[in-house]
C-alpha cells in the first residue's frame, strides 16, 4: 500500500514537471513566431526613396502672365532598388487659370516605374493664362515597386502632374498685323507692301518677301516666337512685278539686234524667227502643220508655245525667258558647258530692251531681266 502511494506521488510530480516544460516550450515557440512576424514587417521597409530633378531635390520656376513654358526635367532615382514614382506640382499662388501638365511628345511619362538608379526625361508644360506671375514647384514622390502608382500618397498641397498637353508646332506666331495703319486679319496677299516695322518678343530678325508675300526669319530665330508686323504701301515696285506672277506671259519686245526677217535653217542650225523680238520661235513659218510654232533641232521636235514669260522675280527684277526659242543655238550638248552658256548669253543680249533694264544691254545680265526701278 505504501509503495503504491509512493509511485503515485512520483507520477504526479513527473506530470507537473511535464506540464511546466510544455508551458515554457509553447511560450518560447509563440515568442519565436511573434519575432518572425515582426521581423517580416520590418523587412518591408526599403529605406527612403529619393530622387533628383535636374540635379536638385525639387525644380522651381516663375511663369509670367500669358507665358507658356516647356521644361525638360531629368528625373534621377537615388535609390538602389526599383520603385514607382509620381511627379507633382504645388504653388503658393492662385492656380485657377494655370495649367500644369506634360507634353504629349515627352520622352517619358510623369509617373510609372523607375529602375534602381534609373533616369527619366519628362517635359513639363506650364501655361499661365492668368494676369499675374506664378511660382511653380515641381517634385516627385516614390513608392514601392510591388505597389501601384495609385498607392503613392501626396501631401495635401501637392497635385499630380497627369494632364497631357499637345503643344502648337510653329516657329513664329504672328500676334498682330497692321497695313497702312489699319488692323488686318492676315498678311498682305496682293499689291506691293514693305515691312516698315516689326517687334518680336524674343528679338528674332524677320524679312518680308515682297514678291512671294511671305515672311522669312534668320538663322538662330527662337522657337515659338511671337511678332507684331506693320506694313505700308510701297511705291518702289512697278505694275509688272507687283501683279505678274512666275510663269505669266508678258508683252515684251527686244530691240538690241534681234532679227526682223526670218532666217531659215540652212543646215547650220542658225535659224531665227522673223518675229524673234516678240518671242516667236525659229522656223515658225516653215511649220504649218498641226498649229505648232516652229522648231530648232528637227521638225520632229516642235514648239507648241511662243512668247516671253516671267521665269522668276528677285532683287527688284523680273527675269524673262522665251517660251520656245526665237533663235537656235548651234552649240550642241557635246560642246563644253561653259562655251554653250556663253554662246546663249551672247545671243540673249540681242533681245534686250534698254528702256526696261538698268544698264545699256551690253551686259549679259541685262538681257534676262526687266528692272523694277
Amino acid at each position: 500500500m505504501f509503495e503504491k502511494m509512493k509511485n503515485n506521488r512520483r507520477l504526479v510530480i513527473l506530470g507537473m514537471f511535464l506540464v511546466v516544460v510544455l508551458f515554457f516550450a509553447f511560450s518560447y515557440s509563440f515568442a519565436l513566431f511573434q519575432d518572425r512576424i515582426v521581423g517580416s514587417n520590418l523587412r518591408l521597409e526599403v529605406g527612403t526613396l529619393t530622387y533628383s530633378l535636374n540635379g536638385n531635390s525639387v525644380y522651381q520656376t516663375s511663369v509670367a502672365p500669358g507665358e507658356e513654358l516647356e521644361i525638360e526635367i531629368t528625373l534621377t532615382s537615388l535609390a538602389s532598388v526599383a520603385s514607382k514614382y509620381q511627379m507633382w506640382y504645388k504653388s503658393g499662388n492662385d492656380l485657377t487659370n494655370v495649367v500644369v501638365g506634360y507634353s504629349s511628345e515627352s520622352t517619358d511619362l510623369p509617373s510609372g516605374e523607375m529602375s534602381a538608379n534609373g533616369e527619366k526625361k519628362v517635359t513639363v508644360v506650364i501655361q499661365n493664362n492668368s494676369a499675374s506671375s506664378v511660382t511653380i514647384t515641381v517634385g516627385v514622390t516614390g513608392g514601392l515597386a510591388n505597389n501601384s502608382v495609385e498607392d503613392i500618397i501626396l501631401a495635401s498641397d501637392e497635385k499630380k502632374i497627369e494632364t497631357s498637353i499637345e503643344l502648337a508646332k510653329y516657329d513664329i506666331q504672328i500676334a498682330s498685323v497692321k497695313i497702312d495703319g489699319q488692323v488686318a486679319n492676315s498678311l498682305p496677299t496682293s499689291g506691293t507692301y514693305t515691312l516698315s516695322n516689326y517687334t518680336c518678343e524674343k528679338g528674332s530678325t524677320l524679312t518680308w518677301d515682297t514678291y512671294r508675300k511671305a515672311i522669312t526669319f534668320s538663322a538662330g530665330t527662337q522657337q515659338k516666337e511671337s511678332c507684331s508686323l506693320e506694313f505700308t504701301t510701297s511705291t518702289n515696285y512697278p505694275l509688272l512685278t507687283s501683279i505678274a506672277k512666275q510663269g505669266d506671259y508678258v508683252a515684251y519686245e527686244g530691240n538690241n539686234g534681234c532679227m526682223k526677217n526670218e532666217t531659215s535653217d540652212t543646215g547650220t542650225g542658225d535659224a531665227e524667227s522673223g518675229n524673234s523680238c516678240l518671242g516667236h520661235n525659229a522656223n515658225e513659218t516653215l511649220d504649218t502643220n498641226g498649229n505648232t510654232y516652229g522648231y530648232c533641232y528637227s521638225s520632229n521636235y516642235k514648239f507648241y508655245v511662243k512668247g516671253w514669260r516671267i521665269a522668276y522675280t528677285e532683287d527688284n527684277r523680273a527675269y524673262l525667258v522665251s517660251a520656245g526659242s526665237p533663235e537656235c543655238n548651234t552649240k550642241t550638248s557635246s560642246t563644253a558647258n561653259a562655251t554653250y552658256i556663253n554662246e546663249a548669253n551672247e545671243k540673249a543680249k540681242k533681245y534686250c530692251n534698254s528702256a526696261f533694264v538698268d544698264g545699256d544691254c551690253s551686259d549679259n545680265s541685262d538681257a534676262w531681266a526687266i528692272s523694277d526701278t
